[in-house]
């Protein structure tokens, strides 16, 4: 992948130069034809002459492959005595990078999991340890033996289980973002026949017998419905689908594990969804606060508590908090008040605190709040503007 993303850089810096560099002319570039195609929204007419090319079925038109092939053909044409140039900016920027790493490993019930990426494989290994320094790893999932097959092959939910028996997790091998859930049994090493196609996202239940799951539509990929799956059963009831065509909607828990939400999302509205982990297996999900435009929240929950990231009458965001009794809009209280010269990106919560993610002046900041003493809030000091964290 990184060739051909110098490929196309090296195009571009060579064609700057002039019309020396690419002289060769015995070879003209494809021209894909026009089929004019109208779409008709809100009043308006659209013309997209390419839309054809926009192949969504699992048959592939045979034509555009063989555009795809010409253009293919036309690059390697005139880019092809480059090759060498490409090798060696390639093997130079691959030389920068530690290819043998781990990542920050991440404590989940009695396990630190992480991953680790070894020189010459291209993709990493999933670990977990009972100790932060990674020793004794156990391998969870080998991406490198997963993807042998396959021309494509990533991952992309995992989660372990509360007890951390069980891991679901999902792969796709099309490229298209297209995720298969499956189960694994970490006690035994055997993956269940438990599989759902196109999850989008996923929550385990507290006691590890049911998985909330979001799925997307085959077609439009509109990620438009939230099901309760029981694990080894063909048990899986529809418990919520998004029949607004501008909205997305994903499932999610809190970092206490004590609420579960199902979220709603365009792009200037929002809507929130919530249930207590002791009511996953009947229980039924209630708003929150109604969706109504121009409205962004987004929610959490932490020592009995709700805690909502609101644009009302806050163009910078402020931080509200209502009790889970009657979290109704007309009892939040102000937890953090609006700042016009900074913007509220994100809230967590820890087991003593919670970190506040704030953007000023264009750059990112993460402020601790101690829940326990309350004490001032701190500004993680940098030493940098521009770092991560």
């Amino acid at each position: 992948m990184m060739k051909r993303l110098l490929s196309f850089a090296t195009i571009a810096l060579l064609a700057s130069s002039g019309p020396a560099v690419l002289a060769q002319k015995d070879m003209k570039p494809p021209v894909a034809k026009k089929v004019p195609s109208v779409l008709k929204i809100h009043g308006y007419e659209i013309t997209d002459n390419y839309a054809w090319m926009r192949d969504r079925n699992e048959k592939k038109d045979p034509e555009i492959i063989k555009y795809l092939e010409d253009e293919n053909a036309y690059v390697e044409h005139h880019m092809g005595k480059h090759q060498p140039f490409v090798d060696s900016l390639y093997k130079e920027m691959l030389g920068r990078i530690k290819q043998t790493d781990m990542s920050v490993p991440v404590k989940r019930g009695n396990y630190w999991y992480f991953t680790k990426v070894e020189e010459g494989k291209q993709y990493p290994t999933y670990l977990r340890s009972k100790t932060q320094d990674g020793a004794n790893p156990e391998v969870l999932l080998d991406q490198n033996k997963m993807a042998e097959g396959f021309k494509y092959f990533a991952i992309g939910a995992f989660e372990p289980s509360d007890d951390g028996n069980l891991l679901a997790y999902s792969t796709d091998t099309t490229g298209y973002r297209q995720y298969e859930l499956q189960v694994k049994d970490l006690r035994t090493g055997k993956v269940l026949p438990d599989k759902i196609e196109r999850v989008t996202s996923l929550e385990w239940s507290p006691d590890g017998k049911f998985l909330f799951l979001g799925q997307e539509d085959a077609v439009s990929k509109r990620s438009d419905k939230i099901w309760r799956h029981e694990l080894g059963t063909n048990n899986t009831k529809l418990i919520f689908e998004e029949k607004d065509v501008f909205f997305n909607t994903g499932v999610g828990r809190s970092r206490d594990k004590q609420m579960y939400f199902i979220a709603s999302y365009a792009k200037t509205s929002t809507e929130f969804r919530y249930l207590p982990a002791n009511a996953v297996k009947e229980g039924v999900f209630s708003v929150l606060s109604p969706r109504r435009e121009g409205h962004e929240y987004s929610a959490d929950f932490n020592n009995g508590e709700f805690f909502i990231r609101t644009n009302k009458d806050a163009e910078n965001f402020k931080v509200m908090r209502v009790g889970q009794e009657d979290p109704s809009e007309q009892y939040w209280k102000d937890y953090i008040p609006h700042n016009p010269a900074v913007k509220i990106e994100g809230l967590d919560f820890f087991k003593d605190f919670a970190v506040v993610s704030e953007l000023e002046n264009g750059l990112e900041y993460l402020r601790v709040m101690d829940m326990k003493t309350r004490r001032a809030p701190m500004r993680i000091p940098t030493d940098e503007s521009v770092y991560t964290m």
